[in-house]
């Protein structure tokens, strides 16, 4: 089961069915595989300059937090990370 440390609104029953805006990127990758290094390279990509984002990965993370409050604090365009595996991918999210 995924981390929760938001006990007020648990993100989980959630994520099954989980959209993403146009734009948004889906970072998915395993445990210590260089997560962090992606999502500064990616984030540089959509800005368009080489500056580190101002918000920090953490605030991405779906499966800690819920997408609204990622959509509501996020700025565009977002990369949004995730630890989880595929089954636990919502399945609008998944490659075919």
């Amino acid at each position: 089961m995924p981390l929760v440390t938001n006990r007020e609104k648990d993100p989980i029953p959630d994520i099954k069915s989980m959209t993403m805006d146009e734009g948004d990127v889906l970072l998915c990758s395993p445990v210590k595989t260089g997560q962090n290094w992606n999502f500064e390279i990616i984030s540089m990509l959509l800005q368009g300059k080489a500056e580190y984002q101002s918000i920090g990965k953490v605030l991405t993370w779906f499966d800690v937090r819920p997408l609204s409050e990622i959509h509501e604090q996020v700025p565009r365009p977002r990369v949004i990370c995730t630890h989880l595996g595929l089954s636990w991918l919502p399945t609008s999210l998944r490659f075919r």
